[in-house]
């Protein structure tokens, strides 16, 4: 089952199951079996769900991504975010690894973007869940730092101190601001406040493109 779905990456489901059955036929044959004794109805009956796969799948990805870590102390990133009216959650941790050429390099993954409330506790127990997960394949990882803005939802000040008082990280852990706010925001204020409050948009890159444009249109 394994080699099947491995043949199948980036595909979808059902040609996962397809191909799942087709490599199953095609190793009993090889063994001399002939399909009067196995036919297709009982080797599909005997395969797991397209929904079973998929969470095969899934714990799969977790299980490696867990594996590649495979350090006894990881940091975590972590913002409310709103895109096209959709709530979420961004999670990511990071760690210490090396390249393919053996360089020293911090690694970084998404471990989940679901949706909570945006109170400290209620983000505190989303980090919660996920760490408890992670916690199943990697029991000794030690949660060292956490990184945050200091507004809005999932405030660093006030989200950390949640996570470590649910025994997640320990008393010493580390509380760090992030540097994107602090490096983004005064410019992006200063396009709104200089100009109008549409040209920064969302990012200080986007603003700073359409002054360059607004540059060669009014000149």
């Amino acid at each position: 089952m394994a080699a099947g779905l491995h043949t199948n990456s980036g595909g979808s489901d059902e040609a996962g199951f397809f191909i799942t059955a087709s490599f199953y036929r095609a190793l009993f044959l090889d063994m001399g079996i002939p399909s009067n004794k196995i036919n297709n109805l009982m080797i599909a009956k005997s395969l797991p769900s397209q929904w079973e796969i998929q969470q095969m799948d899934l714990r799969f990805g977790a299980e490696s991504i867990c594996y590649e870590i495979a350090q006894d102390e990881i940091s975590w990133q972590f913002d409310h975010g709103k895109r096209k009216g959709i709530e979420h959650f961004v999670k990511l941790i990071s760690w210490g690894g090396f390249d393919g050429e053996g360089n020293r390099v911090v690694k970084a993954f998404c471990v989940d973007s679901k949706m909570c409330g945006h109170s400290a506790i209620e983000s505190a127990m989303s980090i919660k869940e996920v760490s408890d997960v992670m916690r199943i394949v990697l029991p000794e990882v030690e949660n060292i730092s956490g990184t945050s803005d200091s507004g809005g939802g999932a405030a660093i000040q006030h989200t950390w101190p949640e996570v470590v008082r649910m025994g997640v990280a320990p008393k010493d852990s580390t509380i760090n601001n992030c540097d994107l706010h602090g490096m983004n925001l005064p410019l992006k204020e200063a396009l709104e406040d200089a100009y109008w409050a549409n040209l920064a948009l969302d990012t200080t890159l986007h603003g700073s493109l359409n002054l360059w444009q607004s540059y060669f249109w009014i000149n």
